[in-house]
């Protein structure tokens, strides 16, 4: 029975008659049975309960492995087919007192074999949360102190000190191993021989070996152990959206080795994890390293998160080996260790101890934010300034990923896997009309402009509809992964949205929003218009537009931007950093004066500069002038001089005077947001890691493009295939982000390597260009994230049909014939 934690259970099926019922409904003579909550997966691809009937998953054939995936924790059940998720079945899940495994048959030479059961992950109780909470957010706030030197010698809780010394004794052999296991649970593996040794029944195996085992359903890649257990990567195509690092399954004791060349890559690496220097630290060295003064420097801080930064490939920090952290550390903080009065050997080692503390800061902090009030952070200023310098962005992101999924809402799938869900939107877009108004937006009125555009089409057409649909995290059978809130057709387009169409109108509808003179919602910063100071193309919301309707479509923008966090849609949107800072609730600074409005600085630093002599000069009084009217700052302020004594609070009075201006617009597109997205969550970002959530990395490098490129049915070694990333390669950034717009309707590449929900793909070359490659020009799958690519004969030929193609194509048309009147 199950009544807590996570448990998976195995079936292997075996039938005669044809392919039978793997779960079926118990018996309705049985008058208790009738009583019992009932969660069935019936094998005409349905799930039943309470006597309603969905679609659901894949036949199960004869041969084939079941898995039953009940997670109390999150309340669902689920089922895999051979390692392959088939999705989540049931949401709502009670167990009431307990859940049972029940089987059903449908002939009578049918058969089933229940394969050996894997331990239940369960989740620690609450008490040991709190214990947990206490000491990670004390450690949180220490850290903080001495970082800012508040409190240089602030004294960790002893605690969580026990737990990273005890943790440092495993992870400093570089032979533990983060992976997900079936249903989203993180597992620590032992990747020691000894550990896989142990729970392969003395068998000789180790990370690396390929083995055969019925419950993966063929071949397997041994990748640790836990629970006793040997746990394996199955060979068999991971579901849509699966993290690198998914484990589907583990392995029955006494598997079969298969011998296979290239087997031993893993463990080549496995040997090379750790340094034997590291393995001599005490207790004491640990924690002397982990917290020495070093650490009281920013400047240094910062280092280490470039070197953290700078470690790709991996599928999770946790996986950076303790020898690739300290081989880093010269390349950082420089050859010359004297530099921080240390000898080069305990300068790595001091950098090893410092990110392993904080890497058990961050795993600890994960499992405890939830009970973290949002309240509690901004009220607390080491806690805050402690998740800003001391929380890595990649935890940040996991823990915000993980608050989008508890907060989705439950879908009510179709009967039809081809289908969308019920009353799920679907939004007709002109996008002709939309081109001739930006073309010649001045031969509209500012509401027909509106209407036409495509940003002003998705509001007609989205604005009634209910936030809680808005936040399923639905995927289609032909989407390639792509999260959606709604489908789209193109009016008189020859495609069909599996995701392209998707993503383009997001990309569409902002571009339409920062055009001037196009839609007046966002406005250039001030500093735009004088042609002074940074950030000159940055964008604010319009102040002026206070009308009801405006600030609904404001809050539309909100929830638009919240859809598009969602669904992995990165956006072109150049927002101010007073419009990130306000939905981080981060104050603002003079940092953000300068980026807004240098000139307005520049005023109030002279202000605040004069001398009492010089300061009646000035004839400074409490007002503020906007738009050549004077408004005062406090009652009568027009009447009322400022005293040499007052600067500080008049400079203040005035900033807040300018940027309250926003505060209706800005309050409305963040109650837009709030709708979609869990805003308290989004208090641990700062608000540089807000904008790159929501926007991506507006520039990136060709290399970190092929790290995640398939070549399907092409030769990466082609000639053609070189003349591509040499293109890429001169292209300024701007030609890079069309090129994405054009082989992905993309604005930006994700931030990380683990939020890559897709590769890029390299297809064969359109079969009409064969014969004379360059005169074609490449094709692109938006949906697909694909390129068909001639074989250019020069990277000049290549350099020139490329640049062609993206910045010329417009339409989409290649899934069935397109009415090209309507662009006429």
């Amino acid at each position: 029975s199950v009544c807590m934690g996570v448990t998976r259970l195995p079936i292997s099926v075996h039938t005669e008659g044809g392919a039978g019922e793997v779960l079926r409904q118990l018996s309705e003579s049985n008058a208790a049975a009738t009583q019992l909550e009932k969660y069935l997966f019936i094998n005409f691809r349905a799930t039943s309960h309470k006597g309603a009937e969905r679609f659901y998953g894949e036949h199960i054939l004869p041969g084939d492995v079941v898995g039953i995936l009940v997670d109390l924790e999150r309340g669902v059940i689920s089922f895999d087919k051979n390692g392959k998720s088939m999705g989540v079945a049931f949401h709502g899940v009670r167990a009431s007192p307990a859940l049972m495994p029940v089987f059903g048959l449908k002939h009578r030479n049918d058969s089933i074999t229940v394969l050996e059961q894997c331990p239940s992950y369960l989740a620690p109780s609450l008490s040991l949360y709190t214990m947990r909470l206490a000491s990670t957010t004390g450690a949180l706030r220490a850290l903080s102190r001495r970082l800012t030197g508040v409190e240089p010698r602030a004294r960790l809780p002893d605690h969580f000190l026990r737990v990273a010394r005890a943790h440092w004794l495993q992870w400093r052999t570089g032979e533990l191993r983060l992976v997900r296991a079936p249903g989203g649970v993180d597992l620590t593996m032992d990747t020691s021989a000894t550990g896989v040794a142990r729970a392969a029944g003395g068998e000789g195996l180790s990370v690396g070996d390929v083995v055969e085992s019925p419950l993966l359903a063929g071949q397997g890649v041994v990748v640790g152990a836990n629970g006793g257990f040997l746990w394996c990567r199955s060979s068999v195509p991971l579901a849509e959206n699966a993290p690198a690092y998914d484990v589907t399954g583990w392995c029955p004791l006494s598997p079969k080795r298969v011998e296979v060349p290239g087997a031993a890559v893993e463990k080549a690496r496995a040997r090379k994890a750790t340094l034997p220097e590291l393995l001599g630290i005490s207790d004491h060295e640990y924690e002397r390293l982990a917290l020495s003064p070093l650490w009281g420097s920013e400047a240094n801080s910062e280092t280490l998160w470039k070197l953290l930064n700078s470690l790709r490939g991996l599928d999770s920090l946790f996986n950076a080996s303790p020898a690739e952290v300290a081989e880093l550390a010269p390349v950082f903080f420089g050859s010359s260790a004297a530099d921080y009065g240390m000898e080069p050997a305990e300068l790595a080692r001091a950098i090893v101890c410092r990110f392993h503390l904080l890497l058990v800061l961050n795993e600890l902090l994960f499992h405890c934010l939830a009970f973290v009030s949002a309240d509690e952070l901004l009220a607390s200023s080491a806690l805050r300034t402690g998740v800003g310098l001391l929380v890595f962005p990649a935890y940040k992101a996991r823990f915000f990923a993980s608050c989008l999924t508890v907060s989705s809402s439950p879908i009510v799938y179709p009967e039809d896997e081809y289908e969308d869900p019920p009353h799920f939107p679907k939004v007709t877009l002109s996008r002709q009309s939309a081109f001739r108004a930006r073309r010649d937006p001045a031969s509209l009125n500012p509401r027909e402009r509106f209407s036409a555009s495509i940003f002003g089409q998705l509001y007609a057409s989205l604005k009634g509809t209910n936030p809680f649909i808005s936040r399923q995290h639905w995927t289609g059978m032909l989407d390639a992964g792509q999260i959606r809130a709604f489908r789209v057709e193109m009016a008189g387009e020859g495609v069909d949205d599996y995701g392209g169409p998707y993503r383009e109108v997001f990309y569409q509808a902002l571009e339409e929003l920062m055009q001037p003179g196009f839609l007046p919602y966002l406005t250039p910063v001030p500093n735009h218009a004088t042609r002074s100071g940074l950030y000159q193309d940055t964008f604010v919301l319009n102040s002026s537009l206070l009308g009801k309707d405006d600030l609904k479509i404001f809050r539309f923008l909100g929830r638009l931007i919240g859809i598009a966090m969602r669904g992995g849609v990165y956006l072109p949107i150049r927002f101010s950093s007073i419009v990130w800072k306000y939905l981080v609730a981060a104050p603002w600074t003079a940092a953000d004066i300068q980026r807004f409005d240098v000139q307005l600085l520049n005023v109030i630093r002279a202000i605040l500069d004069a001398s009492e002599e010089d300061f009646p000069a000035y004839g400074v009084q409490w007002v503020d002038t906007k738009d050549s009217v004077e408004v005062p700052l406090i009652p009568g302020g027009q009447h009322i001089p400022v005293e040499h004594g007052h600067r500080q609070a008049y400079a203040d009075a005035v900033i807040r005077s300018r940027l309250e201006d926003y505060s209706p617009q800005l309050c409305a597109l963040r109650e837009g947001l709030g709708e979609i997205i869990p805003m308290a969550s989004l208090v641990l970002f700062s608000w540089q890691e807000l904008e790159q959530t929501v926007v991506g990395v507006a520039d990136f490098e060709v290399q970190e493009l092929k790290e995640h490129t398939e070549y399907d049915g092409v030769d990466r070694n082609a000639e053609h295939i070189k003349y591509l990333w040499t293109t890429l390669e001169r292209f300024t950034p701007a030609l890079r982000c069309k090129f994405l717009q054009f082989v992905g309707a993309m604005a930006r590449l994700p931030p990380s390597h683990t939020e890559w929900s897709m590769p890029f793909k390299i297809q064969p070359p359109p079969a009409q260009s064969r014969a004379q490659p360059d005169m074609a020009v490449p094709h692109s799958q938006t949906c697909f994230f694909s390129i068909a690519l001639p074989e250019y004969t020069s990277p000049e030929i290549a350099y020139e049909k490329i640049k062609y193609a993206v910045e010329n194509c417009t339409e989409m048309d290649a899934d069935h014939p397109a009415d090209y009147g309507v662009w006429s």
